[in-house]
């Protein structure tokens, strides 16, 4: 009898676990998961997820909120059987737990102060442009053929002068006449020789009008720089990210900063930029370009530290691994991923 009823109790006690709702753990992070005013998560990954459990069919589920150091753990433990949250995948990682498939490309990124550009660096940086060193070779390259060719029709006229003067000569006639219309102390005197310089004079309003509407079209005077622009800009600079992530072991792999403040949390590195104790806060690009989105004074750098994706966290051999994969890989063909992906960045 006593065999009978506790093996009543341990059927009850699996049928109980069987039917318990899926826990999804989370720990916030802007713009993946974050509390609206009623305290409840919303974000990208929320959304994605929701997304998902239509696709899978999944109706009775229910978010937690944990802490991200031990989210591996209670996914690991069983405590939630997911774990959401801008969760990045490593090797590490991996030997815990297991990942689906990564659902966000989230690169290490640099966000630093930021200011706007002077009119006169910003006329520099237009001229700088590769596809205005491109017609300037183009410019040069036609000036110099021309010039050869002109000093050598115009020769008889010119037998006081070397045929290397000409050139030369002939090289800066094309140049001032293509820019403005021409000088006095050169011209062509043979009917050849004015022929090409009407040639000169066509071909040259065209050449000359793409390089101005080169220059002017690539010139922004809005545009803002910052002093952290290559890996290198962060080497001898105090560097805030935050404590326990994938960013600080990079940081510290990398040997990047003259000194490293690792913070509790986000909002503690963005404190520590605007008081000046920092130049840089190196962590996630998401929450990096979101910040720098509402805040004008602010933009991240264009390298990244470290190139990395996001996955959600599953146990070993977790039956919801290929359930979700194959969910993440229908939104992506069909579209509605970069809807999703288009409302959060």
């Amino acid at each position: 009898m006593t065999k009978i009823f506790l093996f009543i109790i341990l059927m009850f006690l699996s049928a109980a676990c069987i039917e318990r709702p899926l826990v999804i753990g989370f720990s916030d992070l802007e713009p993946c998961v974050m509390f609206n005013d009623e305290h409840k998560p919303y974000g990208f990954d929320i959304d994605l997820f929701n997304r998902i459990a239509e696709k899978i069919k999944l109706t009775d589920y229910q978010y937690r909120e944990v802490q991200f150091k031990n989210i591996f753990y209670d996914v690991k433990a069983g405590y939630v059987d997911l774990g959401i949250g801008g969760i990045t995948i490593t090797s590490k990682r991996e030997r815990a737990v297991d990942f689906t498939h990564p659902y966000l490309q989230a690169d290490i990124k640099a966000l630093a102060k930021a200011q706007k550009e002077s009119t006169l660096s910003a006329v520099f940086h237009a001229i700088y442009q590769t596809n205005v060193r491109n017609l300037t070779l183009i410019v040069l390259c036609f000036s110099i053929f021309m010039g050869i060719i002109l000093a050598f029709v115009e020769k008889r006229e010119n037998t006081d002068k070397s045929i290397f003067f000409l050139i030369f000569d002939y090289t800066l006639f094309t140049l001032v006449t293509i820019s403005t219309v021409g000088y006095g102390d050169r011209t062509a005197k043979t009917i050849i020789g004015k022929n090409i310089v009407m040639f000169i004079i066509l071909v040259g309003l065209a050449i000359f009008g793409c390089y101005v509407g080169t220059i002017t079209a690539n010139i922004q005077f809005d545009r803002t720089v910052s002093d952290i622009n290559c890996m290198k800009d962060l080497r001898d600079k105090p560097i805030a990210t935050v404590e326990d992530t994938y960013a600080s072991d990079a940081l510290c792999e990398e040997n990047l900063g003259s000194k490293i403040y690792k913070t509790k949390d986000l909002s503690r590195a963005f404190d520590l930029l605007k008081a000046d104790k920092v130049s840089a806060i190196v962590f996630d690009a998401p929450p990096l370009l979101r910040y720098a989105s509402k805040n004008p004074g602010y933009m991240v750098a264009p390298f990244s530290v470290r190139i990395q994706n996001y996955g959600f966290v599953v146990s070993m051999h977790s039956p919801w691994r290929v359930k979700i994969n194959q969910a993440l890989l229908e939104l992506q063909e069909s579209g509605e991923y970069q809807k999703i992906y288009d409302k959060w960045f």
